[in-house]
């Protein structure tokens, strides 16, 4: 303040709040409240903790009670309904990653908890395998001062560990998040099983029954994803696991790792090797994703050479010339991001993209050019216009694209760091691909899941980082349940997708015209506009069910 305030007088302050990190956050915090404001009534500083939404009580047994819920976050000390248990039923479909929560309370100490699925059978006596099923503790850090005002602060219930839950303590709330994905070919029908929940001198069995809806997800899945790995820098070669261990996790969700391929030709344009059968394999075996070319990226293919050279030029036009030559014919050029930099706040940088983008454009129309845009300018709007494949800030978007430029015939897709960082709420995650949907959005660019820098640790808001690296020698990829949320929401999408093609197939049939009307409200009751971001996880859960069933009942017509 720049003058002195009255007594009596109201007044706005910004408070910045140092934490050291050899102290509890949450302590800190409130010791900081509490000095500040001695009046607890009338404190503007609140911590963010996840509200709990879709919560159903399932079982009990002795002293120890159990819950299941959608992929939300659920903190130790939440207050969890009881009521009159319900039967644990599971409806999914064919292909989709299906994610769900079991938690449970026990009123005296336990240990060595895990979760265990049986083999499920129908009538007929086919099975869904035990193999089919994925369990994985959920285990919490401590998050403090989040980076975005809509994070969380406090417990944050992030980490999908392979390992059972150590020590329960009385009282408190344990999750488990359970995966399952069954293949095309997987019979529709109800199956029964049940889920065991074991740990030292104890073992409860849940009844199970799982519906398998007669949809089956696309393959690929129809929102388009490109996540990286790298860099990182705080395993050791001890404790390293191999990257492909990670992009196979990935795809294992519906998601598609970055792959990268080396195109080799001589001086003449000959190429080396047989790059379109070893993309086709590899297409084969990866569900049809996308690729890279080594290269473009930076000029990285001649670095001996001076960007904006005439020499750089003649190199690259040559460069895009063959791998159009080479790619074209056989069909798996729509499958390549030609990538010739990344983000646009560096101005020499910006100028050498969008002259090698309209290089391009002129040597190899057939490439699809991919950029990735963090900010807006007159030059930045070249490089869009230069562009088929544009990942942007969804904020940069709606204020600076959205009904100002011509984006006919461009895939937009979406680049947003913050959306994915540790404190942001599930529902945001998870929502990111409910309004992509809305607004014409159709992929995410992911810069990294592994960036671990060599001081990494638990509650360090890093953008890179969606899974956590191998601490206690853990030989599975450790996924955030951010990623799970993610993966949730890309089957979403494709339940959106297959419900528009529905409605466009009966075209103005009456019960068309009415599930559209509905499928609107749905999506709506979601993301209401382009700047509310969810927040009620229930919205979206109930939200996906009901357009399931959409689905099935226009099926019928």
């Amino acid at each position: 303040c720049h003058r002195p305030i009255k007594k009596g007088e109201k007044t706005s302050a910004v408070l910045y709040l140092c934490l050291f990190r050899d102290r509890d956050p949450a302590t800190a915090a409130a010791d900081f409240t509490r000095a500040l404001f001695p009046d607890q009534n009338n404190t503007p500083l609140r911590v963010h903790v996840p509200e709990v939404h879709t919560v159903q009580f399932l079982h009990q047994s002795g002293s120890l009670s159990c819950w299941r819920a959608a992929p939300e976050q659920i903190i130790s000390t939440a207050k969890l309904a009881k009521g009159e248990p319900r039967p644990w039923e599971i409806a999914l479909s064919v292909n989709e990653c299906h994610t769900e929560q079991i938690i449970i309370n026990s009123e005296q100490a336990r240990s060595a908890v895990s979760l265990a699925i049986s083999d499920c059978r129908d009538e007929q006596g086919r099975m869904l395998p035990a193999a089919s099923f994925e369990c994985r503790t959920v285990k919490s850090y401590q998050i403090g001062n989040p980076r975005l005002a809509i994070g969380i602060s406090g417990e944050y219930p992030d980490i999908l560990d392979c390992l059972p839950h150590a020590e329960l303590e009385p009282g408190k709330n344990y999750c488990f998040f359970l995966t399952a994905r069954f293949p095309a070919g997987t019979a529709p029908g109800i199956y029964r099983g049940k889920a065991t929940i074991a740990g030292k001198d104890f073992s409860h069995a849940v009844p199970l029954t799982i519906r398998i809806r007669n949809i089956t997800l696309p393959t690929p899945a129809s929102f388009k994803t490109d996540f990286l790995s790298g860099p990182d820098r705080y395993t050791t070669e001890a404790t390293r696991l191999d990257s492909k261990l990670y992009q196979t996790d990935l795809r294992s969700l519906r998601i598609t790792p970055r792959h990268t391929i080396t195109l080799l030709y001589d001086e003449e344009g000959n190429v080396k090797g047989r790059p379109v059968q070893n993309i086709q394999n590899t297409v084969g075996k990866l569900h049809d994703h996308n690729f890279h070319i080594f290269g473009p990226f930076l000029q990285r293919k001649f670095p001996g050479l001076k960007p904006l050279s005439a020499e750089m030029d003649s190199a690259m036009a040559n460069f895009a010339r063959v791998t159009e030559q080479t790619f074209q014919p056989a069909g798996l050029v729509d499958k390549l991001l030609w990538q010739l930099g990344d983000e646009v706040h560096d101005a020499e940088k910006l100028n050498i993209q969008i002259h090698y983008a309209k290089l391009t454009r002129q040597m190899a129309p057939a490439l699809p050019i991919f950029t990735t845009v963090n900010g807006f300018s007159e030059r930045v709007k070249e490089l869009i216009a230069c562009a088929d494949i544009i990942a942007m800030h969804a904020e940069i978007y709606f204020h600076c694209v959205e009904n100002q430029l011509d984006m006919s015939g461009k895939q937009l897709w979406q680049y947003d760091n913050g959306f994915m960082t540790a404190s942001v709420p599930a529902a945001l995650v998870r929502g990111i691909m409910w309004r992509a949907y809305k607004y014409g959005i159709t992929g995410y660019h992911q810069w990294s899941t592994t960036a671990w820098p060599a001081d990494w640790d638990f509650g360090v808001d890093y953008s890179g980082t969606l899974y956590f690296p191998p601490v206690q020698g853990q030989k599975t990829p450790l996924r955030s349940a951010r990623l799970q949320n993610f993966a949730s929401g890309v089957s979403d999408y494709d339940y959106f997708v297959l419900l528009e093609n529905e409605l466009r197939r009966l075209g103005e049939h009456p019960a068309g015209k009415a599930a559209a009307q509905e499928f609107s409200s749905i999506i709506s009751a979601v993301v209401p506009d382009r700047w509310t971001l969810p927040r009620n996880y229930q919205a979206i859960a109930a939200g996906r069910e009901r357009i399931a069933e959409l689905i099935e009942e226009l099926q019928k017509l």
